[in-house]
């Protein structure tokens, strides 16, 4: 279930996991055992989720910020 720490996070890879394990759990026929496994790797995976989020949006909020809003207007 786990996927192997030598591939890279990807964010699309990581999603598209997430959503298997939660049709999975919205089933009901995992032993209570296999249910908890999927529902703590669903919050590792939620927690990696976020961070790229975040980081995305740090980038983007550098690039704004990163603009000369005179620059700009003297390119214009």
């Amino acid at each position: 279930m786990a996927k192997s720490s030598t591939k890279p996070i990807n964010y699309d890879e990581l999603n598209t996991e997430l959503a298997e394990l939660l049709s999975r759990l919205e089933t009901g026929e995992l032993a209570i055992d296999d249910a908890v496994k999927s529902y703590e790797r669903g919050i590792e995976i939620v927690k990696i989720l976020e961070n790229h989020l975040r980081s995305a949006e740090n980038r983007v909020k550098l690039l704004r910020d990163s603009l000369d809003p005179e620059q700009t207007s003297k390119a214009e």
